[in-house]
């Protein structure tokens, strides 16, 4: 392939096992026009090849890294607090999918949100995430997918604070929440169209009337 013809790449899949943090940093330097990006179960992935990325490939707007952010170098350098996790807040950047990434935390969840045109952010399944404590609006995100996560009721209330411009939330096996919670979104969340709630337990589901009454729109949208 020509350098050309590399620099008008605009998608990339990776699915391996064993990449590691050299070919990822030398593959960015010649996909300054990529746009999207598949890392699905790069476990070896490392966290300076990851914000290469970010740093080399000034388009790319969308990443997907299931099983991916599950490695030893990876994780250790989240939990540095010199890190530069504030890298990633880059102003092209709408989708970013983090499933099945059992060891990421509260707080590295927080650097993703700071993205101000972040649209689709799912975390289904990154059972370590319990809280969302954040002090800033992020008013764009549209799509929130956090089935089976550990947050409950005061993490939708800052949901339904911060993220009023919601369309779309799962909280499919999310058992630490009930209709307190759930109310809060649908209250302040006035564009939200569609609700999962399966396999809530703490939600009954006559809590689904009460919905519709809030927000109308919800009326063919909601699953318990």
């Amino acid at each position: 392939m020509t350098d050309k013809g590399v620099r008008k790449k605009e998608r990339s899949n990776i699915h391996s096992r064993k990449t590691s943090k050299n070919p990822i940093i030398s593959l960015s330097l010649f996909l300054p026009d990529l746009v999207s990006i598949n890392l699905n179960y790069c476990s070896m992935l490392s966290y300076s090849a990851f914000f290469a990325l970010f740093r080399n490939c000034p388009s790319l707007s969308e990443v997907k890294l299931k099983f991916a952010c599950t490695g030893p170098e990876f994780m250790a350098s989240t939990n540095n607090s010199n890190s530069s996790m504030d890298s990633l807040v880059y102003p092209q950047f709408k989708s970013l999918c983090l499933s099945n990434n059992f060891p990421l935390k509260d707080e590295n969840l927080i650097y993703c949100l700071r993205c101000p045109k972040i649209r689709h952010l799912n975390l289904t399944n990154c059972s370590s995430l319990k809280s969302l404590e954040i002090d800033f609006e992020v008013p764009n995100l549209e799509v929130l997918d956090l089935t089976h996560t550990r947050i409950d009721d005061q993490t939708l209330y800052v949901i339904s604070k911060m993220c009023r411009g919601l369309l779309q939330l799962t909280l499919q096996l999310c058992t630490n929440v009930t209709e307190k919670g759930v109310m809060h979104v649908v209250k302040n969340c006035t564009k939200l169209r569609e609700i999962n709630l399966d396999d809530c337990s703490g939600v009954h589901g006559n809590v689904v009337a009460s919905m519709v009454v809030l927000s109308p729109s919800l009326r063919n949208s909601c699953s318990t």
